[in-house]
C-alpha cells in the first residue's frame, strides 16, 4: 500500500440518522472507518458492499457511492463509527475496500486510542499528542497490510490443499500412493501439510484417503460380483488381508458379510 502522509485531517466518532445518502462529488481527503456498531449497505461500481460491526473501510477521496441502506434505528445513530480523514502528499492507491477484522480485536482499540490522542491534540494538548495519533495511523494500516498477506497466503495455501485433496481423490487405486505425494502436489513439508490439511478439512491426509478407498470399497461391494482380493486391488490395496483388516476396522464387519447384507436389501 502506497500511504505517504500529509496530515490528518479529523479524527471522529459519528452516528446517522439519515437511511441512505450519495458521496456525489470528490472529496478533499481520503478516510478510513471502524464500524462499531449497526448495519450498512454501501454500492459502488454497480457492487453492493455490506458494512457492519466490525469491519473497516477505506475509501479513496476520488471513491463515489451511495449508501442504499443504513440502519439509522438503535444502535445504528448511537456512535456507529469512528473515522480517521487524511491527505497524502502522494497518490494514495487504496480504493473502496471493507476489511473484516473480527478476528482482530485489537484494532478496535487502535482506533479509540487514535480518537483520544486527536481529541487531546485538538483541546490544545502539546504536538506530542497529535505525533502519537500520526504513529497510531500507521501502525493501523501496518496491521491492516500484515492482516491481508496473512488472509491471502490462507486462500492461496487453501486452494494447494484443495488440488492436493483432489489428487487423491483421482489417484487413490494406486496402491503406492502416499501422503508425501500429495504434499508435493501441494508445495508443502509433509508435516505441515498434514497440519494444514486437518485444520482445514478436520481429518489427517491418511485418514481422508483411507475414507476414498472404504467408500470406493463399499460402491463395488454393492455394485459388483468382483471378488474380495480385486475390489482391494481396485481400492488402492495390494494386499488383499490388509485391506479386510482396515474395513473391518472401519465398519466392524468383513467385505463378505457387508455384501451379504446389501444383497439382502
Amino acid at each position: 500500500m502506497n500511504l505517504c502522509l500529509k496530515e490528518i485531517t479529523r479524527v471522529y466518532r459519528f452516528g446517522i440518522h439519515e437511511h441512505r445518502w450519495e458521496r456525489k462529488a470528490s472529496a478533499g481527503d481520503h478516510f478510513i472507518a471502524y464500524k462499531l456498531y449497526g448495519n450498512t449497505v454501501h454500492e459502488i461500481g454497480g457492487k453492493s458492499f455490506p458494512f457492519s460491526k466490525d469491519m473497516i473501510m477505506i475509501a479513496n477521496s476520488e471513491d463515489l457511492y451511495r449508501v442504499t441502506w443504513h440502519e439509522a434505528e438503535k444502535e445504528g445513530k448511537y456512535g456507529s463509527c469512528i473515522a480517521v480523514h487524511f491527505t497524502t502528499l502522494q497518490p494514495f492507491d487504496r480504493h473502496f475496500t471493507i476489511y473484516d477484522v473480527r478476528k482482530y480485536p485489537s484494532l478496535k482499540n487502535e482506533f479509540f486510542r487514535i480518537l483520544d490522542l486527536w481529541n487531546q491534540f485538538k483541546s490544545g494538548g502539546s504536538l506530542s499528542s497529535e505525533y502519537a495519533a500520526v504513529s497510531c495511523f500507521y501502525q493501523i494500516f501496518a496491521r491492516l497490510t500484515a492482516i491481508t498477506l496473512t488472509e491471502n497466503q490462507k486462500t492461496e495455501a487453501d486452494g494447494f490443499l484443495v488440488k492436493a485433496r483432489e489428487y487423491l481423490e483421482r489417484n487413490y487405486a494406486n496402491s503406492t500412493l502416499s501422503v508425501s505425494d500429495a504434499a508435493s502436489v501441494a508445495g508443502l513439508s509433509v508435516r505441515r501439510f498434514g497440519e494444514l490439511f486437518h485444520e482445514s478439512f478436520g481429518e489427517t491426509p491418511g485418514h481422508y484417503l483411507t475414507n476414498v478407498r472404504m467408500n470406493a470399497a463399499l460402491e463395488l461391494l454393492r455394485r459388483s460380483s468382483l471378488s474380495v482380493a480385486e475390489i482391494a486391488a481396485l481400492s488402492g490395496y495390494a494386499d488383499a488381508s490388509y485391506f479386510i483388516r482396515v474395513f473391518h476396522s472401519r465398519t466392524g464387519i468383513s467385505p463378505a458379510v457387508y455384501r451379504k447384507r446389501a444383497e439382502k436389501k
